[in-house]
């Protein structure tokens, strides 16, 4: 079996706010795009050794918002860090996420605000509907 040991993605997403209209108030929106891409680095599935299963990622976004204040289309950028760690026995994995990130801008008296989130999710992998040959 061949091992996979790299995993690049890239994502683009458009979406036409421009054309909205909104009648209780004068506000202004704009085209949203957002382009993001991710690594994933895997150095050994079948190893017996924890940190050579752990799965590793990396990622970056870019996002114009479709919202616009002050004739200025707000941005958010980030950079995110991961593990998917596996449990023993079993393909069921605990994914642990860093992400830090800023929205806004300090131009023409806008604010800018910088974050930080972690994320944890599970990825529970299993074969659930194959139907058995024999009882």
């Amino acid at each position: 079996m061949k091992s996979k040991k790299y995993l690049f993605a890239l994502d683009y997403a458009f979406s036409n706010w421009s054309s909205l209209t909104n009648s209780l108030d004068n506000s202004v929106y704009s085209d949203n795009q957002k382009l993001s891409f991710g690594f994933e680095y895997h150095p050994n599935s079948n190893s017996n050794k924890f940190w050579e299963v752990v799965q590793y990622r990396i990622g970056a976004y870019y996002t114009k918002s479709y919202i616009t204040i002050n004739d200025t289309q707000l941005e958010d950028k980030g950079v995110s860090f991961g593990l998917g760690l596996p449990l023993r026995g079993s393909s069921t994995s605990i994914n642990l996420s860093l992400r830090y990130g800023s929205l806004g801008s300090t131009d023409f008296g806008l604010i800018q605000e910088n974050y930080l989130t972690v994320y944890a999710s599970f990825s529970l992998n299993s074969i659930w509907f194959v139907q058995r040959k024999f009882d």
